[in-house]
């Protein structure tokens, strides 16, 4: 039987092309191969050609993902494998990417909740003309990704890491999530190695006290980057005391930027990914490769 999921806000050109009631052709599906499962996902035709600012702030149903060869005690399995697909696909594409159904064809089982999230797309880390990049991040690190998933709380991490944009905020919001996504992923790289957070500070087992930079740049460092924070760290202890900053906001923004770049580096390298990713500060038409 064939498990037909439901996912809203994933606006993307696919790898392969399927044929039309016309007898034409489109480019919409997006074959995978994950979990042990075959997977394809279509992107409904409609919105290949869609005006993408018009739909820019909406809840779009715009995919359908399907799982091969499923057998009813395989649902809830299955299930929580397209749950994590969609997370991972959010951050792909800086979309809130919502898995909100699914029914299971020949077998009268179906189930659909109330979501919401929006569709955006302004300087995503992966292209949505070119997939072949988003396909190899789910194919090639799934397995990683859902070893860090619940560790590393990477459900609340892509949640914050899209709301910036996917809401339009204010510079100052921006860079005020941006900073609790820094805590957070700094809390949860502490309780990974163990360190006890006491007295407002981490500390590892032979008692060296961590402060919020210094165990920055212990997480980063350990997938391999070496960052500068000085700039970040004064950002985030003037806006979360007084809620405002006296730079203007080109810095503001080119802050937010490379904050953002940082982030995603990191959170590629954390799950083992290997090749290209776009710059937010490259405005898209530059790339850096992890090897």
């Amino acid at each position: 039987m064939e498990l037909v999921c439901y996912l809203s806000n994933f606006l993307v050109i696919g790898t392969e092309a399927t044929d039309t009631k016309g007898g034409g052709w489109i480019r919409n599906k997006i074959p995978l191969s994950v979990a042990g499962l075959s997977i394809e996902i279509y992107q409904e035709p409609e919105f290949i050609n869609a005006k993408k600012s018009e739909l820019s702030g909406q809840f779009v149903e715009s995919s359908r993902l399907i799982v091969k060869n499923v057998s009813g005690s395989d649902v809830e399995y299955v299930v929580e494998v397209v749950r994590k697909i969609s997370y991972l696909l959010s951050f792909a594409i800086c979309s809130e990417v919502i898995f909100y159904g699914w029914s299971l064809e020949g077998a009268h089982r179906s189930k659909f909740w109330s979501a919401r999230g929006k569709y955006c797309y302004f300087r995503p880390p992966f292209c949505c003309v070119d997939t072949s990049r988003i396909k190899d991040l789910v194919e090639d690190c799934f397995d990683s990704y859902s070893k860090v998933f619940d560790k590393r709380d990477l459900n609340v991490v892509i949640d914050l890491f899209n709301t910036p944009e996917v809401s339009n905020l204010q510079i100052e919001l921006k860079l005020a999530t941006l900073f609790i996504l820094l805590e957070n992923l700094k809390s949860s790289y502490a309780r990974s190695r163990g360190y006890v957070y006491k007295g407002g500070y981490y500390w590892s087992k032979d008692g060296k006290r961590y402060s919020f930079q210094s165990l920055l740049v212990e997480m980063f460092y350990s997938v391999g980057m070496s960052v500068s924070l000085k700039k970040i760290k004064n950002l985030r202890n003037e806006i979360i005391h007084s809620g405002l900053s006296q730079l203007s906001f080109e810095d503001q923004f080119s802050i937010y930027g490379s904050c953002r770049d940082m982030v995603t580096e990191y959170i590629l390298r954390l799950v083992e990914f290997k090749g290209d990713f776009s710059l937010y500060e490259g405005r898209g038409l530059h790339s850096k490769k992890i090897s």
